[in-house]
């Protein structure tokens, strides 16, 4: 009716695909280009495997699937292939090539990971939920009492039946979670933990190691 030129869109479909497929290979040769081959993780994948949050984005979880990663995240479980050193990938048919990397404390303990979730936004940081463990209540009135250091008096008690707690002057009441049966986290406080020295069967001393420094405490009833 308008005496226009018919389009073809079979061939212009066909030429949009061809040229998605060729910039997804492009891609792909430039990513195998930066990747360094013939590296391994730092660690066994166990040590990878937990739970880590971020205040906006939720939770994602690490899995071990006999011998291979997996990311569970907002319902998609997505099997990770190791990409370089610390560094795996997903391999997701809908959601593409998505990379993650793995950060560590101090002491080598997985801390963190990071990765790509919006292509305008730095990497997305998941700080790993410290894992805890159930201590008897026999066990935990051993370190309760009072811990002295340069004239401060620290104070180690129990709330109910299972929660250690600590007091520093001036200070909000700490919650104390075991980690390991001698090691606790403070909640709330990124790279504080808290351990206890026995001697002879008796807690003797609190030590306290902070991002400034370690510090020890000495029992003083």
């Amino acid at each position: 009716m308008l005496d226009l030129e018919p389009t073809d869109w079979n061939s212009k479909m066909l030429e949009q695909r061809n040229t998605q497929l060729a910039n997804q290979e492009k891609q792909k040769n430039e990513e195998d280009k930066k990747q360094i081959k013939g590296t391994m993780p730092s660690h066994e994948l166990a040590a990878y495997v937990g739970t880590f949050n971020h205040p906006a984005y939720g939770k994602a979880e690490i899995a071990l699937d006999y011998d291979k990663l997996a990311l569970k995240f907002h319902g998609l479980h997505m099997p990770l292939n190791h990409y370089h050193y610390d560094v795996f990938q997903t391999d997701d048919p809908d959601l593409g090539k998505n990379k993650i990397q793995f950060h560590f404390d101090i002491d080598g303990n997985v801390s963190s990971l990071s990765t790509a979730l919006e292509p305008a936004v730095d990497d997305i940081i998941f700080e790993k939920v410290p894992d805890t463990i159930a201590l008897a209540v026999e066990k935990l009135e051993a370190f309760l009492g009072e811990y002295e250091i340069s004239g401060m008096q620290i104070k180690v008690w129990k709330k109910g039946e299972n929660t250690l707690m600590m007091t520093v002057p001036g200070q909000p009441d700490y919650t104390l979670s075991a980690e390991k049966e001698n090691h606790f986290f403070i909640e709330g406080l990124k790279g504080y933990k808290v351990s206890f020295e026995w001697v002879d069967d008796k807690v003797k001393a609190i030590i306290l190691d902070q991002p400034n420094g370690v510090f020890t405490a000495q029992r003083v009833n």
